[in-house]
């Protein structure tokens, strides 16, 4: 069996002042299909930039040196144009960033920010991204997902779970070590297991 994505001497450097900081230095690592990996360290070992480089969502002073590869269902997502990386993010590959207020929009609903990322990688109208915006927020345990996918703001866990109404081969995670940390990981699990993501990458820091 091949991996679905194959980590190869990952190299991301910073120049900071003058000076090159070697924020990640030689990772290697694969993940099968339906395997989940978790990569634990202290803070600023840089476990959050290993998972930006491998979206290539790295931005100056950082870049991602050579020889670097991160091959994802055979493709080297590093050598892809933008307009074919806008293809595979989303539609493919997502991930949960630690604090979910940064990615929901307050003044937006929360069935238009889901149904937007539904109809920006499938064919579908309106109607049924509403439709499949609900059955996705009912399946990550969200109550009343009806009446919740017209609120503006959810507060909680359901902020996090509102995040993760994601269908896609490959999905990380990038959790931080605070107080929340073992409720949230419950939480993921369970929507995990749930929506049936065969291909998951959890990153956890200590």
């Amino acid at each position: 069996m091949k991996p679905l994505l194959r980590v190869r001497d990952l190299r991301t450097y910073f120049d900071v002042g003058g000076h090159t900081v070697r924020a990640v230095d030689g990772v290697s690592f694969d993940l099968f299909p339906g395997e989940t990996l978790g990569i634990v360290g202290e803070s600023g070992c840089g476990k959050t930039v290993t998972t930006l480089s491998i979206l290539k969502l790295i931005e100056k002073p950082g870049t991602i040196a050579p020889p670097s590869r991160v091959e994802y269902d055979g493709r080297d997502l590093l050598t892809l144009t933008p307009r074919d990386l806008r293809r595979v993010r989303g539609a493919e590959i997502a991930m949960v960033f630690q604090e979910p207020t940064s990615s929901l929009n307050p003044v937006l609903t929360v069935g238009r920010q889901i149904t937007e990322a539904i109809r920006a990688h499938r064919d579908v109208d309106r109607s049924a991204a509403r439709a499949r915006a609900i059955e996705l927020l009912a399946r990550v345990g969200i109550p009343d997902p009806h009446k919740r996918i017209d609120n503006y703001i959810l507060y909680g866990s359901f902020r996090y779970r509102t995040i993760q109404c994601l269908e896609n081969r490959y999905f990380q995670t990038d959790l931080a070590d605070f107080g929340f940390i073992h409720f949230l990981q419950r939480i993921t699990d369970h929507i995990i297991y749930n929506i049936s993501v065969k291909r998951c990458v959890v990153f956890n820091e200590r």
